[in-house]
């Protein structure tokens, strides 16, 4: 957010209620930040310097590291555009200067507990693959099998999506982020590499829809 009183009144406030607080006034530093160093949640203003608000939201949804990460776009005004643009964006707040900074600490406090609530299964099961996120280990009918981190990624994205169909863009923007050397045909590859690895029957799963992407197939319907 640019500096200002109000921001120093909302620092404080956060700082009171036991918020560490890293405050940044441009958008290409507060995306930098965000993405060495995942925070708890991001508030953003649309109007910041260099690339926007919007533009920061949407390509922190956009990267694995921080898509779990909630966002509270903050606007001047009580744009009905803008409010859109911002939860289409990915934001899970919008709030409308001026800000009461208690009101502003009980939606951050709110959009906290939400993301406790609907924090994700550790331990995932499609078939025979069992994948679990906390010890980073895979196993195929009960033999752990090796993945790459890469690969560990793609099976992680496809359990927790079962039976979806996922474009190739929106697989190359959740694992590889911003860096996406290759392409397409790194994504070929990685998926004909996991398919081995997990075997001919568990790699079957993993259907190729040609011309529009992959999915894992719903093997509980």
């Amino acid at each position: 957010m640019k500096e200002s009183t109000e921001t120093g009144r909302l620092k404080k406030t956060l700082i009171d209620k036991g918020f560490s607080v890293i405050h940044v006034q441009a958008g290409e530093k507060a995306l930098e930040t965000a993405l060495a160093s995942p925070p708890n949640f991001v508030a953003a203003h649309l109007e910041l310097p260099g690339i926007s608000g919007l533009e920061v939201c949407r390509c922190l949804k956009h990267d694995q590291r921080t898509s779990p990460v909630p966002v509270l776009l903050i606007g001047a005004h009580n744009n009905r555009s803008e409010v859109l643009a911002g939860f289409e964006a990915g934001a899970s707040e919008f709030l409308v200067q001026p800000l009461d900074p208690q009101v502003f600490v009980a939606h951050v406090e709110a959009l906290l507990r939400h993301v406790r609530e609907a924090r994700p299964n550790l331990k995932l099961q499609a078939g025979h693959i069992l994948l679990d996120t906390e010890s980073h280990i895979v196993k195929v009918e009960s033999q752990q099998v090796h993945l790459p981190r890469k690969e560990f990624a793609l099976l992680e994205l496809f359990m927790r999506r079962p039976g979806q169909l996922l474009s190739s863009e929106f697989i190359l923007g959740m694992v590889w982020g911003g860096d996406r050397e290759g392409g397409s045909h790194s994504l070929a590859v990685h998926i004909q590499r996991l398919r081995k690895n997990l075997g001919d029957k568990a790699g079957r799963l993993i259907e190729t829809i040609h011309g529009l992407g992959y999915k894992l197939r719903d093997v509980a319907k």
